[in-house]
């Protein structure tokens, strides 16, 4: 996979920063207005990247939410996530509407592309994202086979944007990766969703685009042989 991010050579903040980015990281523009706008409906999905202590990057669909203007995540501690927050406590939440990253970040790691960020050591993902939120991690408490990791936000900027009308189709692919995820870690037996899933597969296939199609009958696949790995 990717390695040996924390290595490369980030380069000067000056250089990178537009003039608005100026402002955000100085604190001229409220930070904490625009993570209510972009997370203003509660419970949100995204994708983050963490890194280990060799620089070696991992990117995983998550769900996010904002407490006291921190980005909060509840990831497994057996997941690499959550092991990587422990040794190198920074992070990037890459914020987008596009289930085909969310799909990639979940089975097709490699396909996607990784660039430096603007602070924090960690990459940030090359793609149609919406929002790029670089945090540290500010705390974090294990409750069980869970952990509440508050990060706070450094710097937050605009990515290209996903641009992507509201879709039924799409809203369901990334609702169907979520079933995935807690299934592979456990919290789900497959049993209990597989027609929930199976419904909303067959909308996918009606509705969505040649390339969400391919992505359901992948599902479909992995559903059939329970190869819900990642």
């Amino acid at each position: 996979m990717w390695s040996n991010i924390l290595n490369h050579n980030r380069g000067s903040l000056k250089s990178v920063l537009t003039p608005r980015d100026k402002l955000l990281r100085e604190g001229l523009v409220d930070l904490s207005s625009i993570l209510r706008r972009y997370f203003r409906y509660g419970h949100h999905e995204a994708i983050i990247t963490t890194i280990d202590m060799l620089g070696n990057a991992n990117v995983a669909p998550m769900g996010v939410f904002l407490s006291n203007d921190y980005v909060v995540l509840r990831p497994y501690v057996s997941t690499r996530t959550y092991r990587n927050l422990t040794e190198v406590p920074e992070a990037v939440v890459n914020v987008t509407n596009d289930s085909v990253l969310f799909y990639k970040a979940l089975y097709e790691k490699n396909s996607l592309r990784l660039r430096r960020a603007r602070v924090v050591r960690v990459p940030i993902i090359d793609g149609p994202i919406d929002l790029y939120i670089e945090c540290n991690v500010e705390k974090y408490f294990i409750n069980n086979e869970r952990a509440t990791i508050y990060l706070k936000p450094l710097c937050v900027y605009e990515g290209p944007g996903s641009k992507i009308a509201f879709s039924r189709a799409n809203s369901l692919l990334i609702e169907v990766l979520v079933y995935l995820t807690k299934i592979s870690a456990r919290v789900l037996d497959v049993n209990e969703v597989k027609d929930r899933i199976e419904c909303f597969l067959s909308i996918i296939e009606r509705l969505g685009s040649e390339e969400l199609i391919l992505i359901a009958k992948s599902i479909r696949s992995k559903l059939t042989l329970k190869d819900l790995r990642n």
